[in-house]
């Protein structure tokens, strides 16, 4: 049970509650995300073949039709998609879409769509994220520990122009 809004998948209340310690909690990696991973590795290495077998046990497994030869960038899009899907609520998604750089484009879009369509608190971007985007340290952080030196300011993406 959670009093707050967001998902507790894999947050252990009996272990965390003794210790009185909320980090008690381990990140965990199961198969599928191996073989997404793999399935990712060999599409970006030329290896559709390989890569939409991988990906298809995972596609199978929940009952679903199994995908059908598509190209490098299509087959990319597919494991993308499948790990949004298999991961829901395991805080993955904003990462990959980071580290594949497809956050910057998916949130402009997104935000470019409700601005258009004048919905509530939405406005233009004034920063586009990138794939090298760093969260800065906290201040706490760096007062407590002399060693820390702050993060460099992000720059916009300069492939998605702003209003």
């Amino acid at each position: 049970m959670s009093a707050t809004p967001g998902n507790a998948k894999f947050y252990d209340y009996q272990t965390s509650a003794e210790l009185k310690c909320p980090a008690a909690n381990m990140y965990m990696l199961r198969y599928s995300e191996i073989l997404l991973n793999y399935a990712e590795a060999k599409n970006k290495l030329g290896d559709t073949g390989e890569a939409l077998k991988k990906l298809n046990l995972v596609h199978e497994r929940s009952g679903l039709t199994a995908l059908s030869s598509m190209n490098q960038e299509d087959l990319d899009e597919a494991i993308f998609q499948e790990r949004a899907w298999e991961f829901i609520g395991e805080a993955k998604f904003y990462y990959d879409a980071l580290r594949t750089n497809r956050l910057g484009k998916r949130l402009k879009a997104f935000m470019d769509r409700g601005v258009a369509d004048g919905m509530y608190l939405f406005q233009d971007l004034m920063f586009v994220p990138q794939k090298s985007f760093l969260w800065k340290i906290p201040q706490g952080d760096l007062d407590s520990n002399p060693a820390l030196e702050q993060n460099p300011d992000n720059v916009s993406d300069p492939n998605i122009p702003l209003r």
